[in-house]
């Protein structure tokens, strides 16, 4: 028999026992601060000496797990929620991390959420170990495991403010400036536990885009001393999506401020002539009938109001409707508006109509004189 049959191979358990001893020793190395299960996590990283991929190249919905290294932009708070069929509650924190190459949103679950918000710092770098998924429109990871990096470097800047046009689902303590394109009237609600509520919001736009800014009980206060055209910055606003769209919340952990100066803005509007059914428009032009408001009762019961005026802007002329609160606005022939996220509808005699909604802002750009 020769020496290769003489040599006994290692069975399963001798593997476990090198693998145990193995991830033991990490542990001991750094000290006892990390579970077994980073170790592995660890000593995999340094066995392969690479990570697997960047965040531009995470894609949602892939059954291989996917890895990555990256710096913490923003921290959420733990969000409570009820687990369906389940008494005992769940647990999630929104993170956001970022590299050369992108952004995107991490999620921590249950108990591991917990355990990790007291660790996370802005500007840390982590090692993203996760399943990726699509929520809300976009790539987010569900995180398995995570570990800091202390040793990468991840060129990517903490900026204190950022543009409306970096901002991504779930973002928190976001910061940014921009001018006011329009602002809607403060109204109240009543909370499930009975207390009353107030919300306002504000369309704010700057050179890369604009959003919805909506402000919650005592931050609503602000808008009997703004006006459009003005310049606000928004500190410690988080993001949330509301039917594919972002918007920018402020609570009693934020704060809305004026501040001088202008800020560059830029909305494309669409032209009138190439308008179409089923489109949703941004529409600038002047205002060259405008109706009285007409006030109706809905199936409900409840009272609801419209008024119709038609506006022009070289190309072309199109009716559009204003409903409810932005009936409101006022608005007359002669004045030069903006009007964003219009829907365009069938009118009548096959003319096409414009159709204000919750998401339409009216910014007036000129008053007649």
């Amino acid at each position: 028999m020769d020496d290769v049959d003489n040599k006994e191979s290692n069975g399963p358990e001798e593997v476990e026992d090198v693998v145990e001893s193995t991830v033991q020793e990490k542990v001991n190395q750094m000290g006892g601060l990390i579970d077994k299960d980073v170790a592995e996590m660890l000593i995999e990283y340094e066995q392969n000496g690479k990570v697997q991929c960047a965040i531009s190249d995470v894609k949602a919905g892939s059954d291989e797990e996917v890895r990555f290294i990256a710096k913490v932009m923003s921290i959420g708070q733990i969000h409570e929620f009820d687990k369906e069929g389940e008494e005992e509650k769940g647990y999630v924190l929104n993170v956001e991390l970022a590299d050369e190459t992108g952004r995107i949103r991490a999620a921590f679950w249950n108990e591991y959420a917990k355990a990790i918000e007291e660790e996370l710092e802005i500007g840390q770098v982590l090692r993203i170990q996760g399943f990726s998924r699509e929520r809300e429109g976009e790539i987010e990871v569900s995180v398995n495991r995570s570990i800091i990096d202390e040793d990468t470097n991840i060129r990517v800047d903490v900026m204190d403010e950022c543009k409306i046009g970096d901002l991504i689902s779930g973002a928190s303590n976001v910061q940014v400036v921009g001018r006011i394109l329009s602002v809607e009237s403060e109204r109240t609600f009543s909370r499930s536990d009975g207390s009353e509520g107030k919300v306002a919001s504000i369309t704010i736009s700057d050179e890369t885009g604009r959003i919805r800014l909506v402000l919650w009980d005592k931050q609503t206060q602000i808008i009997e001393s703004i006006t459009e055209g003005k310049s606000i910055e928004v500190t410690k606003g988080y993001i949330r999506k509301r039917e594919s769209q972002l918007e920018l919340h402020v609570g009693k952990g934020g704060s809305v401020n004026i501040v001088e100066g202008e800020v560059e803005f830029s909305v494309k509007s669409n032209k009138i002539n190439t308008l179409e059914i089923g489109d949703t428009a941004d529409i600038q032009g002047v205002i060259v009938v405008a109706d009285p408001t007409r006030v109706f009762d809905r199936k409900d019961g409840t009272k609801g109001q419209v008024r119709n005026i038609r506006i022009q802007d070289g190309t072309g002329e199109i009716r559009m409707a204003l409903w409810d609160e932005k009936a409101d606005i006022e608005i007359g022939p002669g004045d030069k508006i903006l009007c964003t996220d219009i829907l365009v509808k069938e009118g009548w005699q096959e003319d096409l109509e414009a159709s204000t909604n919750w998401k339409t802002s009216i910014s007036i750009l000129e008053r007649s004189e």
